[in-house]
């Protein structure tokens, strides 16, 4: 039998614009950068966990990363969970970001690894890989990062998307465990990728019977 999960109260920061309910077709307040932090820091007073600061590409969005680094600065528990795009980052630079930004927060870091999804949007950062090809692309990603994480020694990578040539983390700092991967999706692909590499696997918040539908296939193929 699989161990009992932990439970965790999670939230999410208004990184799009906040409002009395979600989804709101126009937002009653607008987005800003301390009024993010102000939602980060009070999710904190009253014991969240986690809030997941998320990213997408519009002119009223916050970019996630630079926020995340701000939050973790002026909090002192919390943990952000970061929506990271593998296409728009080279595996390796992003190695190093995380590291840094681990330092920065204590280790208050984890990674909500977004594959992609409407063409439309993704052609706005100037993505234009099929479905199946974002996947393996963000299965290569998330390869490099946690073994650039936990190598003492350099290495090759030689991928599709991604070709390294004796590549590491110089003066890797001592720290307790890489970021932990939550990923979501519902293709094969994605339930696959999900079942190899991740740490959280992310469920809509569907009827009891779909959620245990899904649970039962991954483990499965866990």
């Amino acid at each position: 039998m699989l161990p009992k999960p932990r439970l965790e109260f999670n939230w999410c920061v208004p990184v799009s614009g906040d409002g009395f309910y979600l989804g709101l077709p126009e937002w009653e307040r607008p987005p800003s950068l301390d009024y993010a932090v102000q939602i980060f820091q009070t999710a904190e007073r009253f014991g969240f966990s986690q809030l997941l600061i998320g990213m997408g590409f519009n002119n009223h969005i916050l970019e996630a990363w630079t926020l995340a680094t701000a939050a973790l600065a002026l909090t002192s528990t919390a943990t952000a969970m970061v929506a990271v795009r593998p296409g728009f980052y080279s595996a390796a630079v992003f190695a190093k970001m995380a590291v840094t930004l681990l330092q920065i927060s204590n280790s208050r870091l984890s990674l909500n690894i977004v594959t992609g999804g409407r063409p439309a949007e993704q052609a706005m950062y100037g993505d234009y890989l099929d479905h199946d090809s974002r996947y393996l692309r963000t299965r290569e990603f998330m390869q490099i990062c946690r073994r650039l994480w936990s190598s003492t020694s350099a290495f090759d990578y030689e991928g599709e998307f991604y070709k390294l040539k004796q590549t590491r983390l110089e003066n890797l700092p001592q720290i307790p465990g890489s970021p932990l991967y939550y990923f979501g999706g519902a293709s094969a692909r994605a339930l696959q990728i999900s079942a190899e590499l991740t740490d959280v696997y992310l469920m809509w918040g569907e009827t009891r019977q779909q959620i245990q539908e899904r649970i039962t296939e991954m483990q499965q193929l866990v």
